[in-house]
């Protein structure tokens, strides 16, 4: 199995893409994520938020600080860094974005999401907001390069195969959009870089 140690987010730094500002042209809903990375022990952890029943979308599912862009902000990187901040107490100035992934469909909910990956301080003082995060999980990185863990269903929507991904982590279910970012990141990084 991968092993994601410190010089992962070196290795990301070097390869992933820059934001480059602009917002994709879709007639999809815009979000923003931000991807947190921290090293624990010599191993690179992600940063999960479990959200509550008392969200618009997505209620009770495990992903990613972020949210929908709002007319307020003037990019989809302040999106996500706002949201970050909003939803788990994520300060800025503590943030280092790192690039980004690819932009990411959510099907059900008809928003693209863009990833932003980042580097965190560890150990953190995270803040919930109650109201839409119901608990937090930072289980290392690695695990979603490992593909005995992983279980793939493939569906169809509007003629288009696609992969859904699932992920039990501690005892929750990591899917969806949330999931196709992890394999993206994970399969960059096992990569060496893009592809």
């Amino acid at each position: 199995m991968a092993r994601f140690g410190p010089e992962t987010l070196e290795q990301l730094r070097r390869t992933l893409p820059d934001d480059d500002g602009t917002s994709p042209s879709s007639d999809y809903r815009l979000a923003a994520v931000l991807v947190p990375l921290f090293v624990r022990e010599d191993s690179v952890h992600v940063v999960l938020t479990k959200r509550t029943d008392n969200v618009r979308t997505h209620q009770g599912q495990v992903s990613f600080p972020g949210g929908a862009w709002e007319p307020g902000d003037r990019s989809l990187r302040e999106t996500a860094l706002r949201e970050a901040h909003e939803e788990v107490g994520l300060r800025q100035s503590d943030i280092e974005i790192l690039g980004v992934l690819d932009d990411t469909p959510t099907a059900v909910s008809g928003f693209i999401v863009r990833p932003f990956v980042s580097a965190i301080p560890h150990p953190y003082e995270f803040v919930h907001d109650a109201a839409e995060v119901a608990g937090m999980l930072a289980p290392r990185l690695d695990i979603f390069a490992d593909v005995s863990r992983r279980r793939e269903m493939i569906r169809e929507r509007d003629g288009i195969r696609y992969p859904i991904y699932y992920y039990d982590v501690d005892d929750e279910m990591v899917w969806g959009a949330t999931a196709r970012m992890l394999v993206a990141l994970t399969d960059h990084l096992l990569r060496g870089g893009p592809a």
